[in-house]
């Protein structure tokens, strides 16, 4: 082998290594600096329509009589009411980022479907990520107001 061979050798075996060493750092550092999941996110999703499912489960149970403690819908009578409803975001959009805080204001309108009538209830939330924890925080807000403004409009029984 020539001296030539031998320095171009050696050159490309540095240049791998060193364009290893930065694809390593890149998937490091992305690893480690993960914002808070955007609005439209799969898990962000979820989330809201979990939280908005367990409201509903309090309000059924609480109609029903079952509010008082110890008295809850079993998971049977409630996979039953639930199979028959659909929830469901639309119209999706960021409202804001404060990257400080590691947080977004989100809006959306949620859309429920049950007994064959559909509901449109615009709501935002927010989601932000414990800085000591690495756990995200979804809170929700609209879906009090919209109850508040059917209860009014609902006919009171004479």
């Amino acid at each position: 082998m020539n001296s030539k061979s031998r320095l171009s050798e050696t050159f490309y075996r540095r240049e791998f290594a060193i364009a290893g060493i930065f694809v390593f750092l890149l998937i490091f550092v992305s690893g480690c600096s993960k914002s808070v999941p955007k609005c439209d996110d799969g898990k962000t999703v979820k989330a809201v329509i979990n939280n908005v499912s367990e409201d509903f489960k309090k309000d059924i149970a609480a109609v029903a009589g079952m509010g008082a403690p110890g008295m809850e819908l079993t998971d049977d009578e409630w996979r039953t009411i639930r199979a028959g409803m659909v929830i469901d975001l639309e119209e999706i959009r960021e409202q804001s980022f404060d990257e400080a805080a590691d947080k977004r204001i989100c809006a959306a309108n949620l859309m429920i479907v049950s007994g064959g009538a559909k509901e449109l209830i615009p709501v935002t939330f927010v989601t932000e990520r414990n800085k000591e924890s690495g756990e995200v925080k979804i809170t929700l807000s609209g879906l009090d107001e919209f109850r508040e403004s059917a209860y009014e409009d609902m006919p009171l029984p004479e």
